[in-house]
């Protein structure tokens, strides 16, 4: 049963990359790719509610994995990931920005490519 929603989470995951980037040049998918947001943070939430009722039910000592769950959650929220930049010189903390975003545009259009559902909106 986790795995169907897994891959249901995935597959809206997948279509909302695709209307993203088509909503961002063709105005008529813009509707559809806020159907399709509400959609994937609908089932996110129910997931992870799904997830924890679990955990909760499964455990001998429920009020302790409450608060284990709540410490989790508490703490990923702080788990951010930074950059480092070199100090002095502006052209090093220019060179580093502009290695970060072209290596991080080259990822995107990578996972873009790759995306299955992209071919059923480039003829669109």
């Amino acid at each position: 049963m986790r795995d169907n929603k897994d891959q249901k989470i995935k597959y809206l995951r997948d279509r909302l990359d695709v209307l993203l980037i088509l909503s961002r040049y063709q105005k008529k998918f813009v509707n559809e790719y806020k159907k399709a947001k509400r959609e994937y943070d609908v089932a996110i939430i129910k997931s992870k509610q799904d997830h924890y009722a679990e955990m909760i039910k499964q455990s001998s000592n429920q009020s302790k994995t409450v608060w284990k769950i709540v410490k989790n959650l508490r703490d990923q929220s702080s788990d951010k990931k930074s950059v480092t930049l070199p100090s002095g010189n502006i052209q090093n903390i220019v060179n580093k920005l502009n290695t970060l975003f072209v290596d991080a545009s080259s990822k995107l259009t990578k996972k873009i490519t790759k995306n299955k559902m992209w071919h059923q909106y480039e003829k669109s």
